[in-house]
């Protein structure tokens, strides 16, 4: 949900108040937790969508499409098999289902 313009004018005259460093360490705190939440949110949701087994693909940088198969998933990467002796650790963000 997106902020309203009164609501980036309250901000705003909450940030104008502020003037002490620790209100400001206060502030970044506060966003920094919430930003590691949403993040959080993200991952959990991306990871639901796989199941170990699943046939999947992302895109390296250096090698291209690579496609595998699901052998784990961890916390915060899921593993994918590419072959019988190559595994990869791999956000669930940048994967996607094969056909």
């Amino acid at each position: 949900m997106a902020l309203t313009q009164k609501e980036f004018a309250t901000i705003q005259a909450l940030f104008n108040k502020m003037d002490t460093p620790g209100d400001f360490t206060a502030v970044r705190i506060m966003f920094n937790e919430r930003n590691k939440t949403r993040d959080n949110d993200a991952q959990t949701k991306a990871k639901d969508m796989f199941s170990v087994g699943d046939k999947v693909k992302f895109t390296s940088s250096k090698k291209g499409v690579i496609t595998g198969v699901i052998s784990k998933i961890n916390i915060k990467n899921i593993r994918v098999a590419v072959s019988k002796n190559q595994t990869w650790n791999v956000s669930p963000s940048l994967l996607e289902k094969r056909a």
